[in-house]
């Protein structure tokens, strides 16, 4: 495939995410890696959530220098909820309707026969998944109604993996604590720049 999109809040983007990102690239199963950073993630609540702009930001200096990976602010254009199925639609549109890879975890693929549109999903983009900690990989996902089964596809992104989350990082910065070893230094740049999850609200 020539593009895969990565999607997620990046509440901030950290260095596991970039490595996943690698890993889709050394593999092979994409040429490029679009990150799409949530507007209002339809599943989590709006707490802690750093502003769509402040998120993008952060993303596209993370990114700075990696030449195939690049970011995009559909989601944080496009009022209310971020759903996938429009995104990748959107998406796939702008690029003579190719069939797309979509990046998740597995702890969200075990999830995915609920999401909104998910029949048209199928049409639109093969699941790239990444296993996370305590969550192995169920194929297929136990929600995906029988009939539609055989139509969706999914491989695994392999490679090392970073066992970081970003609520762990909120809560180390909110503590003054290092946490340079996950967050590239543009990144935390600009936290600091700009005082992001510096206090219980930012959690």
């Amino acid at each position: 495939m020539k593009l895969a999109v990565f999607g997620g809040t990046f509440n901030p983007v950290h260095a596991g995410h970039l490595q996943v990102a690698e890993n889709v690239l050394r593999a092979g199963l994409a040429a490029r890696v679009r990150f799409v950073p949530a507007h209002q993630p339809p599943h989590k609540g709006g707490v802690g959530l750093a502003l769509g702009a402040d998120r993008l930001e952060m993303l596209r200096r993370a990114v700075e220098g990696r030449a195939a990976c690049e970011v995009s602010a559909i989601e944080i254009e496009r009022a209310g909820p971020s759903y996938t199925a429009d995104t990748l639609a959107a998406i796939s549109a702008e690029n003579g309707g190719a069939r797309l890879g979509f990046i998740l975890g597995s702890d969200n693929f075990i999830q995915v026969g609920s999401w909104a549109r998910f029949e048209a999903l199928l049409d639109l983009c093969e699941f790239l998944v990444v296993e996370r900690p305590g969550y192995p990989t169920v194929f297929p996902p136990p929600n995906v109604p029988s009939g539609l089964r055989a139509r969706l596809r999914h491989r695994p992104i392999p490679g090392p993996t970073l066992d970081v989350a970003s609520s762990d990082l909120r809560r180390r910065l909110r503590e003054g604590r290092d946490v340079s070893r996950w967050l590239p230094a543009p990144v935390l740049a600009y936290i600091r720049a700009h005082q992001l999850y510096a206090t219980p609200n930012d959690a």
